[in-house]
């Protein structure tokens, strides 16, 4: 129920909410309750149990029209797990088995998975499918 997923914060209730309103419906009810607009409010530590050290700040990202870069959902969720599966490894050390040509794909065989953009990791997926489909 709704009132579950709010004290238990459960994203996967709050996700399948979206899903059955649909995205007009969805990104309506978004806009009426200010999503898209700067809270006009810090949350204190004491907004929170337990409190953090920190103060907290909502923050809003309004959906794009069209997509960053475009790839396959599984590819990419495959690319991104094997990249971040391991914490400070290069991406050729991480993403070897997939043997991937950095080169060609402009990317840097000696960054790690949190310096790539959204674009690059869809470079990857794409590449990732392209291999499988061979």
């Amino acid at each position: 129920t709704l009132t579950n997923a709010l004290v238990q914060s459960v994203n996967t209730v709050f996700g399948q909410i979206g899903v059955d309103l649909g995205k007009r419906t969805l990104t309506e009810y978004m806009k009426r309750y200010g999503f898209f607009e700067k809270p006009p409010v810090d949350l204190p530590p004491g907004a929170f149990v337990p409190a953090p050290k920190v103060t907290s700040t909502l923050v809003a990202f309004p959906p794009l029209a069209e997509p960053e870069a475009a790839a396959d959902w599984e590819a990419l969720e495959t690319v991104v797990a094997a990249a971040f599966n391991q914490r400070r490894k290069m991406l050729r050390a991480s993403l070897k088995a997939m043997k991937f040509d950095f080169e060609a794909l402009e990317i840097a065989p000696t960054a790690r998975a949190e310096e790539l953009s959204v674009p690059e990791f869809c470079r990857l997926a794409r590449a990732l499918e392209a291999s499988t489909d061979n």
